[in-house]
């Protein structure tokens, strides 16, 4: 947190696995940064990273923006250039939301996301959907979505919502 209006984070997972796959103690350290595990070893990793921000510039308007990198690939190989084969996969979720800024009780929200070509598809990882070779936007490798939300509070119990969007 940099202040009470802003907010800012840096953030990496990383997926060993698979078949024949040894025991690797570099990747148990949880302060560890996996790119160099990866780089310094020869050890090759799924690693996801990601940069948050969070804007706040009155207490019923937020912003967030979050930029994802996957599989970012590290050439261990002399003379072999896996980039060519295997890019970089990058994606972006943007949001603004409000409330009641036209009805008491209204939040509203815009949002904008796209995942880049074949992103959560990496020819390292190992998960199930892996195994099929269907990634998380299945039947399309890149997604792009763009959309506005509605909800309202003032009829508590109840909560009328409504979204719409183009993808």
């Amino acid at each position: 947190s940099i202040s009470k209006k802003f907010q800012f984070a840096l953030t990496e997972i990383a997926i060993y696995g698979g078949p024949d796959r040894d025991f690797e103690m570099g990747f148990l350290n949880p302060m560890n940064y996996f790119y160099v595990v990866q780089r310094n070893n020869g050890q090759e990793i799924s690693g996801i990273w990601a940069a948050d921000l969070f804007f706040k510039p009155k207490p019923n308007l937020n912003f967030t923006l979050q930029f994802l990198l996957d599989d970012i690939i590290v050439n261990n190989e002399p003379e072999q250039n896996d980039r060519d084969q295997f890019p970089d996969r990058l994606g972006i979720n943007l949001k603004f939301s409000a409330a009641d800024i036209f009805v008491k009780g209204l939040q509203s929200g815009l949002e904008y996301t796209r995942i880049g070509n074949r992103t959560y598809q990496s020819f390292r990882t190992y998960e199930n959907f892996q195994y099929q070779g269907k990634g998380l936007g299945f039947p399309t490798s890149s997604f792009e979505r763009f959309s506005v939300r509605l909800n309202y509070f003032n009829l508590f119990p109840a909560i009328l919502k409504f979204k719409v969007g183009f993808q």
